[in-house]
């Protein structure tokens, strides 16, 4: 009966997964606000640590993506976004970089960043740099 209900539990994490590959294949899991905290993410959010090179080869569509990492410094007043290519990273390097942008809070979706970039509240929407097609 266990098995019964493992497996169909995922069926429709199999078929949300299907829908939105972007999503589970982004660096943190979808509608993670940054502010103040620092944080750091990595592609696939949901996998282990040591697993997440070998989950994003096999279940996200590396032609489509690429497995990246998120880097936010935190604290009060302008942060900095860093965005860079996980698979790609040599240490002291600019090769991997994906993105760089300073911000006062950023939400992260699978498709888009969405970066408060003034006091005064001015956001700009920037197209997720970890989609190959972005």
């Amino acid at each position: 009966i266990v098995v019964l209900a493992a497996g169909l539990l995922l069926i429709p994490l199999l078929a949300y997964f299907a829908s939105s590959g972007d999503a589970m294949c982004a660096p943190c899991s979808p509608g993670t606000k940054l502010d103040g905290s620092t944080f750091v993410g990595e592609a696939p959010w949901w996998a282990p640590g040591p697993s997440k090179s070998t989950v994003f080869s096999l279940l996200c569509s590396p032609r489509d993506r690429m497995r990246a990492r998120i880097e936010w410094s935190g604290g009060s007043g302008m942060s900095k976004l860093l965005v860079v290519d996980a698979d790609a990273e040599v240490p002291g390097s600019k090769q991997a970089l994906l993105l760089e942008k300073k911000a006062m809070r950023a939400t992260i979706d699978g498709q888009e960043i969405r970066a408060t970039v003034s006091a005064s509240g001015k956001a700009e929407n920037i197209s997720a740099p970890w989609r190959k097609e972005a």
